[in-house]
């Protein structure tokens, strides 16, 4: 039985999370398009369920959360795969419908068993990141995505996901476990909102956009990294802390990456 004023605490959690998080995507929003893109790549909502899991449970929970969260990556990327291979074939409901099937039976089965080493769940990223190529191939001069399908399109729901995250987490994470709190935080809301208001408006820069979806799984990976690496030394909410400057590093310097290499993508 959860206690209302324990209830009330983690809605308060999850409510001002959500409002920080609103805050610094609409600030971005309005920032140059490389500032923009990095912010919108850096791991906002992953990062906010780590914290809520530091701030109830032990280092190691933490730790182990950040290993199952950097194991389930490959999910992530099957999702934008699926859903950019399909975009042109289905309608909005059956595209969702497929790609979170996909990214489910994805998930379930490369976290299941014990948590892997981070050696392993990065060659694993790798390797699916090259082989994403056979499927949806490189193409980073691909034109800009509009305006309607940028940042402002994954405001709301990345701040959502943010303080509903907090609030189960720190309710039910001693139940759910790490397997299952990781695997929570890796829902993919934003890219669902993101299709979604592709396929509503009918957006000619659908492709440009997974493109860069795709590529966001590099800087997940460092934060996950940092929190499992970090944690059993430094504490879970110091841990939590610490992934946000090596995940924003990678962030800059993939953006800045991709805008020297194909100056005509200002993302």
């Amino acid at each position: 039985m959860i206690a209302l004023a324990d209830l009330a605490t983690h809605l308060l959690r999850g409510l001002g999370c959500g409002v920080f998080v609103w805050a610094v995507l609409k600030t971005a929003e309005a920032a140059p398009a490389g500032v923009a893109a990095t912010v919108i790549a850096l791991p906002i909502a992953i990062a906010a369920g780590v914290f809520a899991m530091a701030a109830h449970q032990s280092p190691e929970f933490v730790a182990e959360a950040g290993l199952r969260g950097a194991q389930a990556l490959p999910a992530l990327l099957v999702f934008v795969i699926t859903a950019a291979r399909l975009f042109p074939r289905l309608g909005a409901a059956a595209l969702i419908a497929v790609a979170m099937a996909a990214w489910l039976v994805t998930v379930v089965i490369v976290t299941a068993g014990p948590a892997w080493p981070l050696g392993l769940s990065a060659a694993v990223l790798a390797a699916s990141l090259l082989l994403s190529g056979f499927v949806l191939p490189f193409d980073l001069a691909l034109a800009a995505p509009s305006k309607l399908a940028g940042p402002a399109r994954r405001i709301w729901p990345v701040a959502l996901q943010a303080a509903v995250i907090v609030v189960v987490i720190g309710l039910f994470a001693r139940t759910l476990g790490p397997r299952w709190s990781a695997v929570l935080t890796s829902i993919p809301v934003a890219m669902i909102t993101v299709t979604l208001g592709l396929k509503s408006r009918g957006n000619p820069g659908w492709a440009a956009t997974y493109q860069s979806a795709r590529l966001a799984g590099p800087t997940l990976f460092v934060y996950l990294a940092t929190v499992a690496l970090a944690a059993p030394h430094w504490g879970g909410l110091m841990a939590a802390t610490a992934g946000l400057l090596p995940s924003a590093a990678a962030a800059i310097a993939a953006t800045s990456l991709r805008h020297r290499l194909f100056p005509r993508t200002p993302a």
